[in-house]
């Protein structure tokens, strides 16, 4: 199935159930063969809707910069060294073994993670993992609350 938006899917959500209200009047009138066909015209439209609910996006650079231009009234290109600016202090920082704290947002905790000893599940065999730095992210209550 194509990618379609979901204003396509609810629209043709809408034309859909108008079907089935014709073809439910209609039905009282004929054979079991529209009685089929609506069956199978709520089972796509079921579909549809199922693809809505679970359909989830990924916010980018690209949209984050996007929201931006839009609410902001920025050119393109500011907002794009903004976004970018930021990214790039963030790595920095984490390069530099820093954490980073953004009030009403999150805090990025820089982590070393020690070796330890995991499993291959395929082979069951034990496979040493070395140790890494990782980034832990704490959610400030402000964003925690307004995700509840």
């Amino acid at each position: 199935m194509p990618d379609i938006s979901k204003t396509d899917i609810l629209f043709l959500s809408t034309c859909l159930e108008q079907l089935i209200s014709h073809l439910d009047n209609i039905q009282a009138r004929q054979s079991t063969r529209i009685a089929n066909r609506i069956r199978m015209i709520k089972k796509l439209n079921n579909k549809l809707l199922t693809k809505i609910s679970k359909k989830k996006t990924m916010t980018t650079r690209k949209t984050i910069i996007d929201a931006l231009v839009k609410h902001n009234n920025i050119d393109r290109s500011v907002a794009t060294r903004a976004v970018e600016g930021v990214i790039d202090a963030l790595a920095n920082s984490f390069r530099n073994g820093q954490s980073v704290q953004i009030r009403g947002f999150a805090t990025f905790r820089v982590k070393r993670v020690a070796e330890k000893v995991g499993r291959n599940i395929a082979a069951g065999t034990p496979v040493i993992i070395p140790s890494h730095t990782t980034v832990k992210i704490i959610l400030s209550n402000e964003l925690k609350n307004s995700l509840k």
